[in-house]
Formats: structure tokens, sequence, C-alpha cells
């Protein structure tokens, strides 16, 4: 009689099939959680996308977790402002479109008064109000002349305090600056160079005397004396048949606001450090 055949035994778990079409159908489950993932909006990371590029923290109305928003699937996002993502730049730059008009008014009511013409230089990062230190000051002398104080409460209120205000400005410079000539005079004025630092630091002091609501931190003075004429080697030399005119535009006093900002490692802006 033939011996029965023994039966080879059967491997252990699920045969090969069956662990294929499991790993298919955790494909497609994995597929409709991503798509669901992807079509619901998380209130909390969208309202911290929207202050991280504008820096305000009021954009929108803002919707609790426990609503419908962010989690009942597919929502229309949130409406943003349009002018959420204004560039920080506007401001400084409508700031100094302001100045420039001011300063035009100033000058057309100045006409043939002895008031000098007062010269607004704009940059990126500071602006320069220019003014003839002559009419603030004597001859070789730093002590303010009382007639013409009117004329740097002008400057102040006009071109100034607003910016103080709305912190604009992370520092206002007093600059004193003369003309090559030598003089002589008694006392600690021995030359230019002390002369124009006096004379920044009087109207320093009369500006923080005058006007308590600009902090002290903000403003210095400097004294440059002759070194920095207004135009890159004019100073005015013997030779020169316009040194008088020369000579009279590098005697002047400067008020240069510096640009309240953040910046990056390469330099460049990426927000107002006031807002």
């Amino acid at each position: 009689m033939a011996r029965k055949k023994k039966e080879e035994p059967q491997a252990a778990g699920c045969p090969a099939w069956l662990a294929t079409y499991g790993d298919m159908v955790t494909l497609v489950l994995t597929f409709f959680v991503l798509l669901y993932s992807m079509s619901t909006v998380d209130v909390n990371k969208w309202r911290g996308l929207v202050m991280a590029l504008n820096g305000s923290p009021e954009i929108f109305d803002f919707v609790d977790n426990d609503s419908a928003l962010g989690n009942t699937g597919l929502q229309d996002p949130p409406e943003i402002p349009e002018d959420v993502f204004t560039d920080p730049t506007d401001e400084w730059a409508e700031f100094i479109e302001k100045l420039m008009e001011q300063a035009d008014e100033l000058n057309e009511e100045s006409g043939s008064t002895e008031m000098k013409i007062i010269e607004v230089l704009p940059s990126d990062m500071k602006i320069i109000i220019r003014h003839d230190s002559d009419v603030f000051f004597e001859t070789a002398s730093a002590e303010l002349r009382e007639e013409y104080e009117p004329d740097i409460r002008r400057i102040v209120e006009t071109f100034i305090l607003e910016g103080v205000t709305d912190n604009l400005f992370s520092e206002i410079e007093v600059q004193g600056h003369a003309d090559i000539r030598p003089f002589q005079a008694a006392g600690v004025l021995v030359d230019n160079l002390g002369l124009s630092s006096a004379r920044a630091a009087a109207v320093c002091r009369f500006i923080l005397d005058n006007y308590p609501q600009i902090p002290k931190a903000l403003v210095k003075s400097a004294g440059f004396g002759d070194t920095r004429p207004v135009t890159e080697g004019e100073f005015g030399g013997l030779d020169d048949p316009n040194r008088e005119e020369t000579w009279r535009k590098n005697r002047r006093v400067e008020f240069v606001l510096f640009r309240n900002v953040k910046m990056d490692a390469e330099g460049n802006v990426y927000e107002e450090a006031n807002s």
C-alpha cells in the first residue's frame, strides 16, 4: 500500500497578497488624511503668519479654537486688510515728503528776510536739516543770538517734534560746521573745531531746555570744524573766486535725524523699530 504524502507546513503570518493589500489601504488612508489636513485652516498659525509679516497683533478678529473655523474641514480663510503687507519704508518716505513740502513753504515765507534758506537732505537712513549758522551766532561766537531763537523753535516744531512723537528717530544729532578761515578769540574757542563744537552744544542745550517732550538720551551734539565742506573738496581757498560764497555755505548748523529701524545681518532694513 502506498504511503500517505506528508503535507508541507504553512508559513506563519498572513498571506503575501494580504500584506500588499494592507499597505495599499494604509497609503490611501494616509493620502486622504493629508488632503483633510491641508483643507483645514489653523487660525492660530494663520494669525501668527500674518503677524510675522506685518508686525501688528490686531490684524483681523480673533476666532477661538472652539469655533467652527479650523475644526470642520475646508473653510474660507480670514480676510486680511489691504494694508497688512505695506512696505515698512512707506512711513519714512511719507514723512520725508511732508518735510520737503514744509521746507518749501518756509523758504517761500522767508523771502527777503534775514532768515536763511532751510535745506532738507533725505536718505534711506537719515534726514539732514541744514541752516546757515551765521543766523544763530555772531562771528567767532558760540552764544545764541536771542532774536533768532524763534528760528530754532520753528525748525524743531516743524521738522522734529512729530518724528519724536511717532518714534521715528533713533538719534538726533546737532552738528556744527565752520569755514577754513582762522580767527582770534579768547577763552576755550581757540580754533574752528572748538567753535563748531560749542555752537552745536549751544543749540542742543536750547532744544533740551525748551522741549522737555524730547528725551535727553535722544539728542547729542558734535562739532566738525572745517573738515566737512558742503561740497567735497570746496573749502574756499585764496584762489577760489567764489570763496565768500563757499565760506558762507560751509558755516552751518545741521540737525541730523537718524532713522529708527531694525536691520538684518546684511544691513538691510526689515522692520521699523517703532512698529
